[in-house]
């Protein structure tokens, strides 16, 4: 049936012109309006809380308790991720742990257990390409999934949505919140609206009324430099910007004015990016001569980890989880150290801050270095439009100086630029 009515919590389905009422018969939720399912076929897969459900799922003593990731509550960290009971307290990712602690004094308190939460997020990559090849995941707890083409093994992409909520609760214990719509904007605005465990579509015919009710802050795509610049401009929800004129919209928004157009209508044309078969890439030096000395180390460790992050770009804009350090010294013992890190990256000085992290626990003053190597894997395809931001914006500054530096040393060589940090 192409058009029809279904209850999203106990899945009851009617054809939508046999069944007039908004109320499902049998548990008495409301029932959503769906047209043209057959043009549904992207999902926007969400993991809910996923650090904090993992220590839940793991120690279930904490179950209905304020759990907060990130560490101790009076270290200088940020909160990773929350369990919805923190929440309540005002509790949210990236706050710093201090006022986390003031506002959720009762709050349990746990350190990132990075490995353990990648382990869980491979188990859930499995599940989610048992059902489509076409996945890209944008991070660690939340993917794309193309579902064209499988109708006949699922169903349509409703009937996949409750297949893949059950497939993860029942082999992992938690829950996802799924968005489908017929572009990946909406389908990820639509995974958040009814979080946690959630399910929510965005059709051709609805999707302009719910947009255009949703603050703007709501908007998938829009970077914190760029909301305070729409509130000051009485652009306080998608509807405001949606009606705001082209000539609007391109003396605030400069180039980006087009994309901005275009979301607030609900427009995207982006494809599902699926992932690469890369599974790490590295860099090494063999020196002629052991160093030992430790500005000379930090000085070699820049200068892989730029190879290495042109490597990514060159290899499809990738970014990754884990970073690795690799010495070799003069007697040939091969010292390695890794770091899984909470958030990919792949610009040149994010790899080389971690790297330097992982040397600096190494005591390289009794050794002889021979060899030094810089490694990244544990893969995500970078999405450059997974935030649209100004110049002004730390990261885009940072990808900017990194692409320029990138570009005068492939038209004059590797020495033609150095970065100041290492002079």
């Amino acid at each position: 049936m192409t058009d029809f009515k279904i209850c999203f919590n106990c899945e009851y389905e009617s054809n939508a012109l046999e069944y007039a009422s908004s109320t499902c018969p049998d548990c008495h939720s409301s029932l959503q309006f769906i047209d043209s399912i057959e043009s549904l076929t992207i999902l926007h897969a969400d993991m809910d809380a996923f650090f904090a459900n993992v220590e839940i799922h793991d120690n279930p003593a904490l179950a209905g308790k304020p759990v907060i990731v990130g560490g101790a509550p009076k270290s200088r960290g940020v909160v990773s991720t929350c369990s919805y009971e923190a929440r309540k307290y005002g509790v949210h990712s990236a706050m710093p742990l201090f006022k986390a602690y003031k506002l959720c004094p009762k709050g349990i308190f746990l350190p990132v257990r990075m490995k353990r939460y990648v382990e869980v997020s491979q188990i859930i990559s499995e599940i989610f390409h048992s059902f489509t090849p076409d996945v890209e995941s944008i991070s660690i707890d939340e993917a794309f999934l193309d579902m064209k083409g499988t109708e006949h093994l699922f169903g349509n992409s409703i009937h996949s949505a409750f297949m893949l909520k059950k497939k993860v609760k029942k082999e992992t214990g938690l829950t996802v919140s799924i968005g489908i719509s017929y572009n990946k904007f909406l389908a990820k605005l639509a995974s958040d609206i009814n979080k946690p465990d959630g399910l929510f579509v965005f059709t051709p015919k609805n999707h302009q009324a719910c947009l255009d009710t949703m603050t703007i802050d709501k908007m998938w795509g829009i970077g914190k430099a760029t909301i305070p610049l729409m509130l000051r401009n009485n652009i306080n929800t998608i509807k405001d910007l949606r009606l705001c004129s082209k000539e609007t919209l391109e003396r605030l928004f400069k180039n980006q004015w087009q994309r901005f157009y275009n979301l607030s209508r609900g427009i995207d044309s982006r494809e599902i990016t699926t992932e690469t078969d890369i599974k790490s890439i590295s860099n090494e030096i063999t020196f002629e001569k052991d160093i030992q000395d430790k500005e000379e180390v930090l000085k070699k460790l820049l200068n892989l980890s730029e190879k290495v992050s042109r490597r990514l770009n060159e290899s499809g804009n990738l970014k990754g989880l884990t970073v690795t350090l690799k010495i070799k010294t003069n007697q040939f013992k091969t010292i390695t150290r890794s770091k899984t890190l909470s958030t990919p990256v792949y610009l040149d000085i994010d790899i080389y801050r971690n790297i330097s992290d992982l040397i600096n626990k190494v005591d390289t003053g009794k050794i002889k270095i021979r060899l030094l190597g810089v490694g990244i894997s544990n893969f995500y395809k970078k999405s450059g439009d997974l935030q649209l931001t100004f110049p002004d914006n730390k990261e885009i500054k940072t990808e900017k100086i990194s692409s320029a530096i990138n570009k005068i040393k492939d038209k004059f060589g590797s020495k033609a630029i150095t970065r100041a940090a290492i002079l």
